[in-house]
């Protein structure tokens, strides 16, 4: 994912590219910046590679509408968090460029967490 170099730039080295394993001990998480406790706890990283080419085929053989396809890789790509960082910055760019290439003129970068996590039960 060449997007992931420019959300990146000027990050450490080795932030760039797909999360690898943990020191023992060591979890991998997205953190409550007040509490400090994990917020999320996403998927293994030896697991990253078979998940995103899961999204990829997906996305690559739906016929489901753009709006949805744009949702869902955005929903999807932070979940899998295959980045140490930028994962919410990258899934806005896939998921605009999504709704532009079907003929969405939105203009600027949405935020679909905020609707997903407005009614999580819906």
């Amino acid at each position: 994912m060449n997007v992931q170099k420019y959300v990146e730039k000027g990050a450490a080295k080795e932030k760039i590219g797909l999360r690898g394993s943990m020191p023992p001990g060591v979890l991998f998480a997205v953190y409550d910046s007040e509490s400090g406790k994990p917020d999320y706890i996403p998927p293994e990283y030896c697991d990253i590679p078979a998940l995103l080419d899961e999204l990829v085929e997906y996305v690559n053989t739906t016929d489901d509408h753009p709006l949805i396809v744009a949702a869902v890789v955005h929903y999807q790509l932070v979940t899998i968090h295959p980045f140490e960082d930028g994962n919410g910055r990258t899934a806005r760019l896939l998921s605009g460029y999504i709704l532009d290439i079907n003929g969405f003129g939105f203009n600027g970068i949405g935020s679909l967490e905020e609707y997903f996590a407005y009614d999580i039960e819906e």
